[in-house]
């Protein structure tokens, strides 16, 4: 039997392949090319995926070709938060009223509150969530239950859930028989005095003094009639006729305060309380020498303040400063207070 033809190698310098020739088995007992340079083969091994954003959709396209060409399109949809979240209180002084933007394409939106800021920004197991709501707000008849409350909003569409960075709170203040320094706890979504300070007991406020490194005296007469944007952290020195308590509503900000040289009231620039054994941050740092704390018209307790540590130097027991109250606070040089 004549042997079949064998393939030709032809090698060239340094022992190479130059030319191979395919066109025949090289070996009887092969029935396919062992050598993987069939375009084909790799094609049928190849998965491709494709990520793309349209019309705010976000699409991800597989094309798996293993033979024949295939294509599996995974939509998931997303949807807008919130930007713009307001609060109002309620004629009867003890429910809220949570208004936000409307979103396009959302099915619902769910509410989320909690007495703690800290934990409504982390979604922590301090937060109720009211869900199912359709309509672009949301009244909360409860809001009076704890003294300080902090909203925000979802929007909801199918499965997907997108949260506003933004909040608005509720925060109430213990009002004293006689003149008391507080600050705003929120930025203000109004500007009639009569709408921001309206206490439990009408008529009680007599007169309103705001003050930085100057003062304005504002004379109650059958309300107050003058318009003015109040801003969280300022502060307000409120005489009260009795003990009532005072309930501020806003949106919650984070803020630097501006300090000027000498003595300035203000309020405090944190969510939250500030123990005095905690370092203050101040920028540069040791601005802050001196910290009054007034307790009544005629009455205050000094904290001295060393390279932004408070000492209670007096043993007057004062373990925070706290939302709601304003402070005098002494700077050596322009600062902020952070």
């Amino acid at each position: 039997m004549k042997n079949k033809k064998q393939n030709k190698i032809n090698f060239g310098k340094n022992g190479r392949r130059n030319n191979l020739d395919y066109s025949e088995p090289y070996s009887k007992n092969s029935s396919k090319n062992i050598f993987p340079i069939s375009a084909m083969l790799l094609i049928t091994l190849m998965v491709l995926s494709i990520f793309t954003i349209i019309n705010s959709e976000e699409v991800m396209t597989s094309l798996a070709i293993q033979g024949k060409l295939k294509l599996v399109v995974i939509i998931t949809q997303t949807i807008s938060a919130p930007l713009d979240i307001d609060i109002k209180l309620n004629n009867d002084n003890t429910t809220v009223n949570i208004t936000w933007e409307s979103i396009s394409g959302a099915d619902s939106y769910i509410a989320h509150y909690s007495s703690n800021l800290t934990d409504l920004r982390i979604m922590g197991s301090s937060v109720i969530n009211v869900t199912g709501i359709a309509a672009n707000y949301w009244l909360d008849i409860n809001a009076n239950a704890t003294k300080e409350r902090y909203y925000t909003i979802s929007s909801v569409k199918g499965t997907k859930i997108n949260t506003s960075t933004k909040q608005v709170g509720k925060f109430d203040i213990e009002l004293k028989q006689g003149l008391n320094a507080l600050s705003i706890a929120f930025n203000s979504t109004e500007k009639n005095l009569s709408q921001v300070l309206r206490p439990k007991d009408s008529g009680i406020i007599k007169t309103v003094y705001l003050y930085n490194t100057s003062y304005s005296k504002i004379d109650y007469v059958n309300g107050f009639t003058k318009e003015i944007q109040l801003n969280q952290a300022d502060a307000i020195f409120i005489s009260s006729i009795k003990d009532s308590n005072l309930t501020l509503v806003g949106k919650v900000q984070n803020i630097t305060i501006n300090l000027s040289q000498g003595l300035n009231f203000v309020g405090i620039p944190s969510d939250n309380k500030i123990p005095i054994t905690q370092t203050l941050s101040t920028n540069p740092t040791g601005c802050i020498k001196t910290i009054y704390i007034f307790n009544s018209e005629n009455n205050y307790t000094k904290l001295d303040v060393i390279n932004n540590n408070i000492f209670d130097f007096y043993n007057s027991n004062i373990q925070y400063l706290e939302k709601g109250k304003s402070y005098g606070i002494y700077a050596n040089k322009s600062c902020l207070f952070q």
